[in-house]
């Protein structure tokens, strides 16, 4: 029985085998995971497993279905970034010496967002070109971008090497800013480098390199993705700290204190109950089964 039930659950559900190109389909036109396995009716789950999973994307690689070629597809702007009107009338009200304040106001925006606009395009503070800054907008903003390791072969051979010497991650990370001091674009953060390690879609190092970690793993195990975590205690339960104080004294009689004593393996337990003047103790142990019952029915 055992067998047949295992063999069953390694089959999986039927359909997801024939729906499995599809999605390496998808993802080769650009689509994310989410729309991908919206599109074919499947969790997104199972996306992920396929992507990233045991084998991840050498085992599609070596199946003949690369989802790795993939092109991004375009975007509308959101509005929350400036238009070129905009940064044609922010040109305009430069020329007669507005304030930074005034012009935000006219745009209604945040003066933050024309003081980083001006900070950003305006480099030594000279004159600001509205239609040069759109292109460097539109230049900044397409996604994915390329990944640092991938444009950059010294910084990509360098932290290969650090990885060869059993440094972890956060070791490159720090060994960065003493090789490359003066050059904050060649600081990187742990993760990039993780995932530079794990994701064939954006891999920069050479295949199996994921080896150069010390736990020698290829994929990583995904972690669940509930923001609130079920609560295994009582969630109005009283603490000992908030009684009263004079009980502490011992003074007064009828304060009692109680304790559950577990016997090997949960299979038996005592319960115990001391008055805290007299230092009178009841025990009694209870039947095995549901023991919130079990207590209810001692009380």
């Amino acid at each position: 029985m055992r067998s047949s039930t295992r063999r069953s659950r390694k089959m999986g559900p039927p359909g997801l085998v024939e729906k499995r190109p599809l999605y390496v389909q998808l993802m080769k036109e650009g689509h994310s995971n989410r729309a991908a396995c919206k599109i074919l009716g499947i969790n997104q789950n199972t996306g992920h497993r396929w992507l990233h999973g045991r084998n991840g994307v050498e085992g599609l690689v070596q199946q003949g279905l690369d989802p790795r070629l993939r092109k991004a597809v375009p975007a509308a702007v959101s509005s929350r970034y400036l238009s070129e009107d905009e940064r044609i009338f922010i040109a305009d009200r430069l020329l007669v010496r507005a304030s930074l304040r005034s012009i935000a106001r006219d745009l209604g925006r945040s003066p933050s967002t024309i003081s980083r606009e001006l900070a950003r395009k305006r480099p030594d503070k000279r004159r600001y070109h509205p239609f040069r800054a759109q292109k460097l907008a539109q230049k900044r903003r397409p996604r994915p971008r390329l990944a640092k390791l991938a444009s950059d072969d010294e910084l990509r051979h360098y932290v290969v090497e650090c990885l060869s010497q059993r440094w972890s991650p956060q070791q490159v990370c720090r060994a960065l800013k003493a090789r490359f001091p003066g050059e904050k674009h060649r600081h990187l953060a742990h993760e990039t480098v993780y995932r530079a390690l794990y994701h064939l879609s954006i891999r920069p190092v050479p295949a199996g390199s994921a080896r150069l970690l010390r736990s020698g793993k290829f994929s990583r195990r995904p972690r669940s993705r509930t923001k609130v975590k079920p609560r295994h205690y009582m969630a109005d339960a009283l603490k000992i700290g908030d009684r009263p104080a004079h009980i502490a004294t011992r003074e007064e009689a009828g304060h009692w204190e109680g304790d559950l004593i577990m016997g090997k393996g949960n299979r038996s337990a005592i319960v115990t109950l001391v008055e805290r003047s007299s230092r009178l103790l009841v025990a009694f142990a209870l039947r095995p089964g549901n023991r919130s019952d079990n207590m209810r029915d001692h009380h």
